[in-house]
């Protein structure tokens, strides 16, 4: 078998690869790869259907970039490893980039931390202030005021990050 009959047959069968551990020393994985709109569907499959999310496992730490409706499958994927800690970090707060954020379930589960880097708004608003007002507003859509007056029972850690700053 060629090399690259042998690339095709991983791809189509994903589940004869090993499943990466937190423990390993870097893994990449994209969770939403797409622009502005979620387009899942069978035209999608390819490349997937979900906007802007990649996790990065180093050295037993997990980073999660951007919060797209990715976000909610990567949050899907956690539920079997909780408690869970992971640094998030948002390039910017464009719908595309933080959609999923409300229904990123392990972000409400107790025992879970996150700490949320994120660039402050030239309007000055921080990346919690522009989340959580996303969020609340999803809720109050759904007229769900009971969910509304219950914060997030994980512990998150906000920090504003500008360009050029190392975190």
């Amino acid at each position: 078998m060629s090399e690259l009959e042998s690339a095709s047959t991983v791809e189509q069968n994903p589940k004869s690869v090993e499943e990466p551990s937190l423990e390993s020393d870097f893994v990449v994985q994209f969770w939403g790869v797409r622009g502005s709109i979620p387009s899942p569907g069978s035209e999608t499959v390819r490349y997937g259907g979900n906007t802007s999310c990649v996790e990065m496992r180093i050295g037993g730490k997990r980073l999660i970039f951007d919060g797209g409706t990715g976000l909610r499958m990567l949050g899907k994927s956690l539920l079997s490893e909780m408690p869970v800690e992971a640094y998030m970090f948002f390039t910017h707060s464009h719908w595309d980039h933080i959609q999923g954020f409300p229904f990123f379930v392990p972000a409400f589960a107790k025992g879970n931390c996150f700490h949320i880097y994120g660039a402050i708004a030239p309007n000055g608003d921080s990346m919690e202030k522009r989340l959580l007002s996303h969020l609340w507003r999803r809720v109050a859509q759904r007229r769900n005021h009971e969910a509304a007056s219950q914060r997030s029972n994980a512990s998150s850690q906000f920090s504003g990050a500008d360009a050029g700053d190392a975190v």
